[in-house]
Protein backbone atom coordinates (compact mmCIF):
# COMPACT_ATOMS: atom_id res chain seq x y z
CA UNK A 1 0.00 0.00 0.00
CA UNK A 2 3.03 2.27 0.12
CA UNK A 3 2.27 3.88 3.47
CA UNK A 4 5.88 5.04 3.94
CA UNK A 5 7.14 4.91 0.35
CA UNK A 6 7.19 8.69 0.03
CA UNK A 7 9.77 8.78 2.86
CA UNK A 8 12.19 6.35 1.16
CA UNK A 9 15.11 7.31 -1.05
CA UNK A 10 15.39 3.94 -2.82
CA UNK A 11 18.93 4.05 -4.15
CA UNK A 12 20.24 5.33 -0.81
CA UNK A 13 18.31 3.15 1.64
CA UNK A 14 18.71 -0.16 -0.21
CA UNK A 15 22.44 0.49 -0.64
CA UNK A 16 22.78 1.28 3.08
CA UNK A 17 21.36 -2.13 4.02
CA UNK A 18 23.41 -3.85 1.30
CA UNK A 19 26.61 -2.36 2.76
CA UNK A 20 25.67 -2.86 6.40
CA UNK A 21 24.89 -6.58 6.10
CA UNK A 22 28.45 -7.88 5.53
CA UNK A 23 29.82 -5.54 8.19
CA UNK A 24 27.38 -7.00 10.73
CA UNK A 25 28.21 -10.55 9.65
CA UNK A 26 31.92 -9.82 10.09
CA UNK A 27 31.32 -8.19 13.48
CA UNK A 28 29.65 -11.40 14.63
CA UNK A 29 32.66 -13.44 13.56
CA UNK A 30 34.98 -11.12 15.50
CA UNK A 31 32.79 -11.03 18.62
CA UNK A 32 31.60 -14.57 19.17
CA UNK A 33 29.89 -13.76 22.47
CA UNK A 34 27.64 -11.33 20.54
CA UNK A 35 27.37 -13.36 17.34
CA UNK A 36 23.65 -14.03 17.81
CA UNK A 37 22.87 -10.31 18.10
CA UNK A 38 24.89 -9.51 14.98
CA UNK A 39 23.28 -12.42 13.10
CA UNK A 40 19.84 -10.99 13.84
CA UNK A 41 20.86 -7.57 12.56
CA UNK A 42 22.57 -9.14 9.54
CA UNK A 43 19.39 -11.04 8.66
CA UNK A 44 17.33 -7.87 9.12
CA UNK A 45 19.60 -5.94 6.74
CA UNK A 46 19.29 -8.70 4.12
CA UNK A 47 15.51 -8.46 4.42
CA UNK A 48 15.38 -4.67 4.32
CA UNK A 49 17.74 -4.47 1.35
CA UNK A 50 14.92 -5.89 -0.80
CA UNK A 51 11.92 -4.70 1.17
CA UNK A 52 12.77 -1.01 1.50
CA UNK A 53 12.11 -0.17 -2.13
CA UNK A 54 9.96 -3.10 -3.27
CA UNK A 55 6.74 -1.07 -3.18
CA UNK A 56 8.33 1.82 -5.03
CA UNK A 57 9.78 -0.45 -7.71
CA UNK A 58 6.51 -2.32 -8.12
CA UNK A 59 4.55 0.90 -8.48
CA UNK A 60 7.02 2.33 -11.00
CA UNK A 61 6.93 -0.88 -13.06
CA UNK A 62 3.13 -0.92 -12.98
CA UNK A 63 2.75 2.73 -13.96
CA UNK A 64 5.30 2.25 -16.78
CA UNK A 65 3.59 -0.91 -18.06
CA UNK A 66 6.72 -2.97 -17.34
CA UNK A 67 5.16 -6.42 -17.12
CA UNK A 68 8.58 -8.11 -17.15
CA UNK A 69 9.55 -6.43 -13.86
CA UNK A 70 6.13 -7.18 -12.37
CA UNK A 71 6.59 -10.85 -13.30
CA UNK A 72 10.10 -10.84 -11.79
CA UNK A 73 8.68 -9.47 -8.55
CA UNK A 74 5.87 -12.01 -8.46
CA UNK A 75 8.04 -15.05 -9.19
CA UNK A 76 11.59 -14.17 -8.09
CA UNK A 77 11.98 -11.10 -5.90
CA UNK A 78 8.99 -11.54 -3.58
CA UNK A 79 9.80 -15.24 -2.98
CA UNK A 80 13.39 -14.19 -2.18
CA UNK A 81 12.05 -11.52 0.15
CA UNK A 82 9.95 -14.18 1.85
CA UNK A 83 13.02 -16.41 2.20
CA UNK A 84 14.95 -13.55 3.77
CA UNK A 85 12.04 -12.89 6.13
CA UNK A 86 12.13 -16.54 7.23
CA UNK A 87 15.86 -16.20 7.93
CA UNK A 88 15.27 -13.04 9.99
CA UNK A 89 12.41 -14.70 11.89
CA UNK A 90 14.66 -17.63 12.77
CA UNK A 91 17.52 -15.40 13.92
CA UNK A 92 15.20 -13.12 15.91
CA UNK A 93 13.51 -16.05 17.66
CA UNK A 94 16.87 -17.56 18.60
CA UNK A 95 18.03 -14.25 20.06
CA UNK A 96 14.70 -13.68 21.82
CA UNK A 97 14.74 -17.08 23.48
CA UNK A 98 18.34 -16.63 24.64
CA UNK A 99 17.51 -13.30 26.28
CA UNK A 100 13.85 -13.60 27.32
CA UNK A 101 11.07 -15.94 28.25
CA UNK A 102 8.55 -16.86 25.57
CA UNK A 103 6.17 -14.08 26.67
CA UNK A 104 6.13 -11.25 24.17
CA UNK A 105 7.37 -13.22 21.19
CA UNK A 106 3.75 -13.46 20.05
CA UNK A 107 3.85 -9.75 19.14
CA UNK A 108 6.78 -10.38 16.80
CA UNK A 109 4.95 -13.41 15.37
CA UNK A 110 1.90 -11.27 14.60
CA UNK A 111 3.97 -8.60 12.89
CA UNK A 112 6.08 -10.97 10.83
CA UNK A 113 3.07 -13.15 10.07
CA UNK A 114 1.44 -10.04 8.65
CA UNK A 115 4.48 -9.34 6.50
CA UNK A 116 4.58 -12.93 5.23
CA UNK A 117 0.90 -12.81 4.31
CA UNK A 118 1.31 -9.43 2.60
CA UNK A 119 4.08 -10.92 0.46
CA UNK A 120 1.72 -13.77 -0.49
CA UNK A 121 -1.09 -11.35 -1.26
CA UNK A 122 1.17 -9.16 -3.37
CA UNK A 123 2.29 -12.11 -5.49
CA UNK A 124 -1.34 -13.22 -5.81
CA UNK A 125 -2.48 -9.74 -6.90
CA UNK A 126 0.38 -9.44 -9.39
CA UNK A 127 -0.47 -12.84 -10.88
CA UNK A 128 -4.15 -11.91 -11.18
CA UNK A 129 -3.21 -8.71 -13.00
CA UNK A 130 -0.59 -10.34 -15.23
CA UNK A 131 -3.03 -13.13 -16.16
CA UNK A 132 -5.80 -10.68 -17.02
CA UNK A 133 -8.09 -11.74 -14.18
CA UNK A 134 -8.24 -8.15 -12.93
CA UNK A 135 -7.80 -5.09 -15.16
CA UNK A 136 -5.71 -2.98 -12.79
CA UNK A 137 -3.98 -2.77 -9.42
CA UNK A 138 -5.75 0.03 -7.58
CA UNK A 139 -3.22 -0.04 -4.74
CA UNK A 140 -0.45 0.92 -7.16
CA UNK A 141 -2.44 3.68 -8.81
CA UNK A 142 -2.88 5.76 -5.67
CA UNK A 143 -0.71 8.82 -5.15
CA UNK A 144 1.91 8.30 -2.46
CA UNK A 145 1.68 10.84 0.35
CA UNK A 146 3.92 11.60 3.31
CA UNK A 147 2.76 9.66 6.34
CA UNK A 148 3.75 12.34 8.85
CA UNK A 149 1.57 15.07 7.36
CA UNK A 150 4.45 16.78 5.58
CA UNK A 151 3.43 18.68 2.50
CA UNK A 152 5.35 19.18 -0.72
CA UNK A 153 6.12 22.76 0.34
CA UNK A 154 7.95 21.48 3.42
CA UNK A 155 5.38 22.43 6.06
CA UNK A 156 4.34 19.73 8.49
CA UNK A 157 1.44 18.77 10.66
CA UNK A 158 2.10 17.14 14.04
CA UNK A 159 1.37 13.44 13.80
CA UNK A 160 2.34 10.33 15.74
CA UNK A 161 3.79 7.38 13.81
CA UNK A 162 5.47 5.40 16.55
CA UNK A 163 2.87 2.75 17.35
CA UNK A 164 2.75 -0.36 15.17
CA UNK A 165 -1.00 -0.82 15.51
CA UNK A 166 -1.58 2.63 13.99
CA UNK A 167 0.90 2.29 11.11
CA UNK A 168 0.51 -1.35 10.06
CA UNK A 169 -2.34 -0.47 7.72
CA UNK A 170 -4.18 2.54 6.36
CA UNK A 171 -7.41 0.73 7.20
CA UNK A 172 -7.31 1.36 10.96
CA UNK A 173 -10.73 1.32 12.55
CA UNK A 174 -10.43 3.38 15.72
CA UNK A 175 -11.99 1.91 18.82
CA UNK A 176 -12.86 -1.46 17.31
Amino acid sequence: MGIFDKHVIPEIYAEHYRQAAPMLKEAGERNLQWKMVFETQYALCLLLELKVDAGINLRNAYLNGDRTTLKRYAHEILPELKSRAVRFISAYRAQWMSENKIFGLDVFDLRMGGLMQRLESTSWRLDMYLNGVIPNLEELEQERLYFDGRKEDGTTVAMSANLWHTIATTSVIAGV
